[in-house]
């Protein structure tokens, strides 16, 4: 019997500062603080922001199965929109990409 694919997961990515950051440009072409952050996530392959909470200051984003490598680039772009201090939420998902990390560090150390 074949594998059946994993599902979709969920995670939450803590995004301090959104709510107070400035919008971009002026008149008809104002891009949101939360546009901005949604772009930047919806970019990836195998993400996409599902809500943005603006009062939590938080994404929620659907990881695809096989795309949980792509949320720390994902992050690092999110830093290069200026919100340093940008994580994800402690979850089964946060656990599997602090594990992904590492690894790639450990790679990297052996070279």
């Amino acid at each position: 019997m074949a594998a059946t694919p994993a599902s979709p997961a969920a995670a939450v990515i803590l995004v301090p500062g959104l709510r107070d950051a400035p919008a971009i440009g002026s008149g008809c072409c104002v891009i949101t603080p939360d546009d901005r952050v949604r772009d930047e996530i919806d970019g990836w392959p195998g993400l996409s922001v599902t809500e943005v909470d603006l009062t939590q200051e938080s994404l929620t984003v659907t990881v695809a199965a096989g795309a949980h490598d792509q949320l720390d680039d994902a992050l690092t772009g999110l830093r290069d929109l200026g919100f340093s201090h940008v994580h994800l939420a402690a979850s089964p998902i946060a656990a599997a990409a602090n594990e992904a990390a590492h690894d790639d560090a450990d790679q990297d150390d052996l070279r």
